[in-house]
């Protein structure tokens, strides 16, 4: 359903939906509410998969990955 939903969002450029900073800037607070509302209902499930001590492992990292932190 995730997948659904980013389709949608990044449609919006193509299109000429949200081309502009005006353009996104205009709906910016729906799709935040929107966004707060899909991680309250899944408890933030993939930002903390994410920021889990073991995905973020040093070991695990890239070559690059420290330098971006």
């Amino acid at each position: 359903m995730r997948k659904v939903e980013a389709a949608r969002e990044v449609r919006g450029h193509p299109t000429g939906v949200i081309d502009t900073p005006e353009k996104y800037n205009a709906p910016r607070y729906e799709m935040a509410k929107r966004e707060w509302l899909r991680l309250e209902a899944n408890d933030s499930r993939p930002c903390r998969h994410c920021r889990d001590e073991a995905a973020m492992s040093p070991d695990l990292a890239s070559e690059t990955g420290p330098i971006r932190a």
